[in-house]
């Protein structure tokens, strides 16, 4: 486990401190939002950072399963909500292509390129399917794709730029 000293932490808020002292300086009243932004911030890394040690202390392939089911599901849910159109039962259409393209991916790496003994080792499941959803969250934001799921709902090629 990460032990985190006192200077760290106090580097860590000089790194808050700056864009609080300009937004202050230039009368922005921003301050609150900020401060309330990095207190969220900050809660969603401890739960997460708590969550994820007992995952990877749980040799269990069912905690694995449920880990990256979760991840699935956000994903799933914050690509549907991203969509420039909103197209009826595209939900399940990018589950599908999550589950198809990250599991081939992600079974390839862990089972033929590491060969994990155990096979289920969160150690390694959970971190690769997390960057490789995460690749295809940022995919969901692409221009080609937006234009691409909105020609297929107006039905009208969309002119090239």
């Amino acid at each position: 486990m990460l032990d985190l000293e006192a200077a760290n932490a106090l580097l860590a808020l000089g790194l808050v401190l700056i864009p609080l002292g300009l937004c202050w300086s230039q009368g922005l009243k921003l301050s609150g939002m900020l401060l309330l932004s990095v207190g969220r911030a900050l809660l969603q890394l401890i739960v997460l950072a708590y969550g994820l040690a007992i995952a990877f202390s749980a040799a269990s392939p069912w905690v694995t399963l449920i880990v990256l089911g979760l991840f699935v599901a956000i994903t799933t849910q914050l690509l549907s909500r991203r969509m420039v159109v909103d197209l009826p039962g595209l939900g399940p259409w990018i589950l599908a292509a999550l589950l198809s393209g990250v599991g081939v991916v992600l079974s390839y790496g862990v089972w033929v390129v590491i060969q994990l003994d155990p096979w289920f080792a969160p150690q390694f499941w959970i971190p690769l399917g997390s960057a490789l959803l995460a690749h295809g969250l940022s995919g969901g934001r692409s221009p080609a794709s937006n234009s691409c799921v909105r020609s297929s709902a107006t039905g009208k090629q969309s002119k090239p730029i």
